[in-house]
């Protein structure tokens, strides 16, 4: 969502939970392909990655010059990306993981939008099993440096708001509902989580923004 250059380091997008020492380490990355011991766009963060990416070039292509960042909370980042032009909006909504106490997370307060959402670009979840792979005691292949292998990744592009796992809408939505968006979030919207949406203006302001510049310009 930054309006800048951005990259990955190899191994981030695999979920290897720990540091790769590149001075010392003897063993190779996995290979892309099929077969055991091989990545590929169902790996881990792939897919979502590749999503992320076509975004930020999409965004830059089409205008949304500027960047807007706020808090939901301690732990969710609310990224708008606005087009000055058309004044349609991307929201990414990120809830991140950096600290969370007792294994529970706070309470996330409902979201008040001006606009009409359009739709959900895309959605995510990713939830690890401790008990079933502990990320303290990984295990590291001899032959390849290998990631986690049971955490379970959901990922799904262009949805209809009534479709999500992570919000959901408790107003209206049509374009002759003049009042606030409410998006409230669902408890799958868990750590780890984040959801995109575009937003447009209601057609009333559009109206009024259009005679502005008819006027003036």
């Amino acid at each position: 969502m930054t309006n800048s250059s951005i990259a990955s380091n190899r191994g981030y997008d695999e979920l290897i939970p720990h540091y790769i020492d590149v001075v010392h380490e003897t063993r190779f990355y996995a290979k892309w392909g099929y077969k055991h011991q091989q990545i590929n766009e169902k790996t881990a963060l792939i897919s979502i990655r590749k999503a992320l990416n076509h975004l930020h070039i999409d965004l830059s292509q089409q205008g949304f010059t500027q960047l807007m960042i706020d808090q939901l909370s301690n732990s969710v980042l609310l990224i708008t990306r606005h087009n000055p032009e058309n004044h349609q909006s991307v929201l990414l909504i990120a809830h991140t993981s950096f600290y969370q106490s007792n294994n529970k997370w706070e309470y996330i307060s409902s979201l008040t939008i001006d606009g009409i959402i359009n739709e959900i670009l895309f959605e995510g979840i990713l939830h690890h099993p401790q008990e079933k792979e502990s990320v303290k005691d990984f295990q590291r292949s001899k032959e390849y440096l290998n990631g986690l292998e049971k955490t379970k990744i959901y990922f799904k592009k262009k949805l209809f708001l009534e479709e999500s796992r992570c919000i959901r809408l408790t107003s209206p939505n049509s374009p002759d509902y003049t009042g606030y968006r409410t998006i409230e979030f669902t408890d799958e919207f868990a750590p780890g989580s984040i959801i995109a949406l575009q937003i447009s203006l209601l057609p009333q302001i559009s109206q009024s923004i259009f005679k502005l510049l008819t006027k003036f310009f």
